[in-house]
């Protein structure tokens, strides 16, 4: 199982290996072989599959989820806003993170 981290879709060994040679720009990673970023952490966080489709479907890109041109549908117009989107959500994300872990922190120097 693995994800491509820039749209945070969950794919197959197979799939992976297919979106790969149709669009060099995605780097698939395994969930469980590959070391982790934070940010990579929280996009898949803010992201999933589930948050693609509905993302796509609500922006007009709902035919291009099932189209079998790759880069077509991560190169989309769609698939930019997706990833913009998913930008602000971690950003958001990590800010959050950030201030219950200083919270978290100040109350236990301060306890």
């Amino acid at each position: 199982m693995g994800v491509h981290i820039s749209f945070v879709r969950y794919a197959s060994t197979a799939l992976q290996k297919m979106h790969s040679a149709a669009s060099e720009h995605l780097s698939p990673r395994s969930t469980n072989l590959d070391s982790w970023q934070l940010a990579q952490l929280r996009t898949m966080k803010a992201g999933g599959n589930a948050s693609a489709t509905d993302f796509f479907t609500r922006h007009g890109g709902a035919s291009l989820l099932n189209d079998s041109d790759v880069k077509k549908k991560y190169t989309s117009r769609v698939a930019e806003l997706y990833k913009e989107e998913l930008a602000r959500r971690v950003k958001e994300d990590v800010a959050q993170l950030r201030l219950v872990t200083s919270t978290q922190l100040a109350f236990r120097l301060y306890s």
